[in-house]
């Protein structure tokens, strides 16, 4: 999964947005910023911009009974 929020004292701690804030981005709104401010450029609220839907999955062919032995 593909970050979307970077911490920007240290570049290196990043965020999908899935689970529980870390605690850097956690300090830093408990400090009056937004969420928004740490996003990463290029990213929107709903994700990253995707250039074109992905293929709907092939259907999986049914089981054949077993063969009485």
């Amino acid at each position: 999964m593909a970050p979307k929020y970077r911490n920007p004292e240290n570049p290196k701690e990043t965020w999908a947005g899935r689970g529980l804030k870390p605690r850097w981005l956690a300090a830093a709104m408990k400090a009056g910023g937004k969420l928004e401010d740490f996003q990463i450029d290029g990213i929107s609220k709903d994700g990253p911009v995707k250039a074109a839907k992905k293929k709907p999955r092939a259907k999986r062919k049914p089981r054949r009974p077993a063969e009485p032995a």
